[in-house]
């Protein structure tokens, strides 16, 4: 049980990590969009 909460909490940080990385990068890549219009 241990080895599972472990896994899903490692799983449930990368997510978050990723979440962190990708959001501002999609935001700007919406605002070029609107500066190209």
């Amino acid at each position: 049980m241990r080895r599972l909460g472990a896994a899903v909490l490692r799983g449930a940080m990368i997510a978050a990590t990723l979440h962190l990385i990708e959001s501002p990068t999609r935001e700007r890549a919406e605002e070029a969009k609107r500066f190209d219009r």
